[in-house]
């Protein structure tokens, strides 16, 4: 019976060592992943989202995407919208740090992971301040969000709730409400 040799102590650490280095870049790949899909999803939802004419200061203004907890997400985000348009509007995005901060200026706002710890307050805020609501945080549609998204697997998808749009005064289409993974509370 053949046997395996035996690793010395400093070989067995470099051996562990490197494992643990390939599982954190893996980490960091999916992560990056996720906010590229963050980004890619928020460009989207803003094309499907019905707001009312009084929640635009002018017929020109634009609309404001609020991000907090994730820079990745803010900086691709801000580089796929710059010079678009959406709903023959230019789009905004701007940081967020603190829920109810700068509000009143934003149409949908994004929580990510590093601020998911405060996703109550984000939640209670935008309702105050009629602001779409989408996360990326595990149950986030149950934990009161318009906008969910989930993972399966390898893929993103996302998860809606008509009846919180319609709290802070929005329409998500049929469209959107179409490929969505799950509708809360409304017909799919």
């Amino acid at each position: 019976m053949a046997f395996l040799p035996r690793l010395d102590a400093r070989a067995s650490r470099v051996l562990l060592l490197l494992a643990i280095g390939l599982s954190c870049v893996t980490g960091a790949a999916r992560a990056s992943v996720l906010d590229e899909d963050a980004a890619t999803f928020l460009q989207r939802f803003i094309s499907y989202i019905e707001w009312p004419a009084q929640a635009f200061e002018q017929p020109g203004s634009a609309i404001v995407v609020g991000i907090a907890g994730s820079e990745n997400t803010l900086t691709l985000l801000t580089q796929a919208v710059t010079g678009k348009l959406s709903q023959g509007r230019p789009v905004q995005v701007q940081r967020l740090e603190k829920p109810d901060e700068r509000l009143a200026q934003v149409h949908l706002a994004f929580v990510g992971q590093e601020a998911w710890r405060y996703l109550p307050q984000w939640v209670t805020a935008c309702r105050q301040h009629e602001v779409v609501l989408a996360t990326d945080a595990p149950n986030g549609v149950a934990q009161g969000a318009v906008l969910g998204l989930v993972t399966t697997g390898q893929r993103t998808r996302f998860e809606a709730s008509p009846p919180a749009a319609a709290q802070v005064g929005v329409k998500l289409s049929a469209r959107l409400l179409e490929v969505a993974e799950r509708v809360w509370g409304g017909p799919r």
